[in-house]
């Protein structure tokens, strides 16, 4: 069955567009249409915490326009938001604007999830997947840096050293002279430390570059390469020597207008290459590169890939499914969880949930919420026992589990907290953060995680399974106990928990 997918990288200096069509699941590099907008949702030389009235709304109207052209090819959307979004405090204000005025979802990811994303782009580009690569992303906001072996991620680390916020601390108005040249090297080598420490002694096959910066830079030494070298753009491949010429030539002309007169950039970049060229010197030096393969493809192309992984399809470059196991066991592991009791509560759970998703709209992806939430629930007793529900809300939203967005962690880290305690309130902020439509949801999968939390109070996984009857508003829970099995006070626990799941189903639950 052929499909086209939509995927929408809202970045810092620009949101990216392409349409793919797919056969039977498999991206065949059939590319239907493709559109970039500069936008400059983010500004500033430190952390990005506004995006200004005029950059959100340049935003908004791009994504409208963005999403009536995948419209036009039935397409379904995707879109994701790197760092000016990640950082913005009114970045609810953007999502919700985009959702009502534009009919985009935005998800916000992570640098971590930012990272892998870019490494399925390139490796679907790429025939790397036998190789152990390490991968440079200098975006406008931040820079990825990812060391993959084998299809393997192995390293993946994020840094806020965009060209927008480099340029804006050391070369404002985009004039690149010597010594914001020097000064920002400085600044760039403090903050690479992790990064140079993991990686300096990494023997890798080959340099990889994607994204903004790279792309200017490999387009102009193209450019100014003999007509026997040049390349299609996709398979640019410069030296050091070929950068520090190019670099030369930027100081020399050190003004956006000049730059913008060199072959091969585009002029809408001309005014923030200075700090990209500043931490792609500085970078390179760090990490000893001497060579460097540019790849077209990056985050957006990988989020097609990932959504391809998530619907199940036949090629997989990386399983979603698998990698999101990972990560939950990883965490668990991590933090000494009971498993034998966090696992009979996701049994439990899902046994709920199955016998009510037909009158309640749930679906696969509601499903998969309640599941890791039910795996996770506990986590906070890594910190103390006491307000353990509030720890696990914590470590769910902060811990790096891979494959899942930053709304899908922050949904299910509010599913975990309400297992307990106080019912969802708007004065809460976590809860207060999700739409409309997900405090719903949440409120729903909390109160079935509580009775199912409830159903193990003795911690002895003693109740086999639950018969559940429906009668107008009337709900009726049977407990059917393994042979042998007291299971009085595992049913007082769950009627201790009920009243969630009554106030959020709008019913009247009996448990017995």
């Amino acid at each position: 069955m052929k499909k086209n997918f939509a995927a929408i990288d809202i970045g810092t200096n620009s949101i990216r567009l392409v349409v793919v069509r797919t056969d039977s699941g498999k991206v065949n590099n059939v590319i239907l249409d493709r559109e970039r907008e500069v936008v400059r949702l983010g500004t500033g030389a430190t952390d990005m915490k506004f995006i200004t009235d005029r950059a959100m709304d340049r935003g908004i109207e791009t994504l409208r326009r963005f999403g009536e052209i995948a419209a036009s090819y039935n397409a379904f959307v995707r879109a994701v938001a790197t760092s000016a979004v990640r950082e913005a405090l009114n970045k609810d204000v953007f999502i919700e604007r985009a959702k009502n005025e534009a009919g985009i979802k935005v998800e916000v990811v992570s640098g971590f999830e930012e990272a892998r994303l870019i490494y399925l782009g390139v490796a679907a580009a790429l025939p790397v997947s036998d190789k152990k690569i390490l991968l440079l992303d200098i975006g406008g906001g931040s820079s990825e840096f990812i060391l993959a072996e084998k299809g393997n991620i192995v390293f993946a680390s994020s840094l806020k050293l965009g060209c927008i916020r480099m340029t804006d601390k050391y070369f404002p108005g985009g004039i690149m002279k010597s010594k914001g040249l020097k000064d920002c090297a400085e600044y760039v080598r403090g903050v690479l430390v992790p990064v140079t420490r993991k990686l300096k002694n990494e023997k890798y096959e080959i340099a990889i570059g994607t994204s903004g910066t790279i792309s200017a830079v490999s387009s102009m030494i193209n450019m100014r390469r003999s007509e026997a070298r040049k390349t299609p753009i996709g398979e640019v491949v410069f030296d050091r020597k070929e950068f520090e010429d190019l670099l030369e030539e930027l100081l020399s002309l050190s003004l956006p207008e000049k730059i913008s007169g060199i072959p091969g950039i585009d002029p809408r970049r001309s005014d923030i290459i200075a700090g990209g060229a500043a931490v792609l010197a500085t970078v390179l030096d760090e990490l000893k590169i001497e060579k460097i393969r540019f790849c077209d493809s990056s985050l957006k192309e990988g989020l097609i890939f990932d959504t391809i992984s998530r619907f199940g399809a036949s090629r997989k470059p990386d399983n979603i499914k698998i990698l999101r196991e990972n990560s939950i066991k990883t965490m668990t592991s991590t933090l000494n969880v009971d498993l034998k009791h966090v696992k009979q509560v996701e049994k439990l759970a899902l046994v709920i949930f199955d016998k009510l998703k037909n009158n309640c709209g749930f679906s696969n992806t509601e499903r998969d919420f309640l599941r890791t939430a039910s795996l996770l629930h506990d986590t906070g007793f890594f910190i103390s026992h006491e307000q353990h529900h509030w720890h696990s809300y914590y470590l769910i939203k902060n811990f790096e589990l891979a494959g899942f967005t930053d709304t899908e962690k922050e949904i299910i880290a509010n599913i975990a907290r309400y297992h307990r305690k106080s019912h969802p309130k708007l004065k809460h902020e976590g809860f207060s953060s999700l739409n409309s439509e997900d405090q719903v949801m949440v409120s729903k999968l909390s109160g079935i995680l509580r009775i199912a939390d409830g159903l193990d109070r003795s911690r002895n996984s003693l109740v086999k399974d639950i018969k559940i009857k429906q009668a107008g508003r009337n709900i009726y829970f049977k407990i059917k106990p393994y042979k042998g099995g007291d299971i009085g006070i595992n049913i007082w626990g769950a009627q201790r928990k009920m009243a969630l799941f009554e106030e959020a189903f709008c019913c009247r639950l009996s448990i017995s």
